[in-house]
C-alpha cells in the first residue's frame, strides 16, 4: 500500500530530526520562594514534597510531586551539582518523601529503551 509506505517514510524522518536535534539545557535555581525550572516558577507552597535519587554515574534526579493528580510528578536532572547542598536547601521549605526508594519505573524504562 503506498499509503502506508509513505506514513512509515515521514516517521523514519521524524525519529531522525527528533535524534539530530541535542539535548536542551535547562536552567533550574532553588530561591527562599520556590524552584524556577526554565522561567517557570513552582512555589513551595505548590509543591507536596521532593526526593532525591543519587546513584550516579546512572540516576541524579530531584523529584518534585504535587498535590494535584491532574499535575504529574517534577523530574530535574541535578547532573554535577552536590546532592547534600540540593537536599539542605530544600529541607528548609518541603518535607521529603523518604519512603520512596529508587526511581520510578516510568523514568527506569524511559532510560532503558532511550524515550
Amino acid at each position: 500500500n503506498f499509503l502506508f509506505a509513505l506514513i512509515l517514510i515521514l516517521v523514519a524522518l521524524l525519529f531522525m530530526l527528533y535524534e539530530r536535534r541535542g539535548a536542551r539545557t535547562i536552567i533550574c535555581v532553588i530561591t527562599d520562594t520556590g524552584i524556577v525550572v526554565d522561567e517557570t516558577i513552582h512555589r513551595y507552597k505548590d509543591i507536596t514534597n521532593f526526593r532525591i535519587v543519587y546513584q550516579p554515574p546512572i540516576v541524579k534526579k530531584l523529584y518534585l510531586a504535587f498535590p494535584s493528580a491532574l499535575r504529574p510528578r517534577l523530574t530535574i536532572g541535578i547532573a554535577d551539582q552536590n546532592p547534600v547542598v540540593i537536599r539542605k536547601m530544600l529541607q528548609k521549605h518541603l518535607t521529603e518523601d523518604l519512603e520512596a526508594e529508587g526511581e520510578p519505573l516510568s523514568d527506569t524504562l524511559s532510560r532503558i529503551f532511550k524515550l
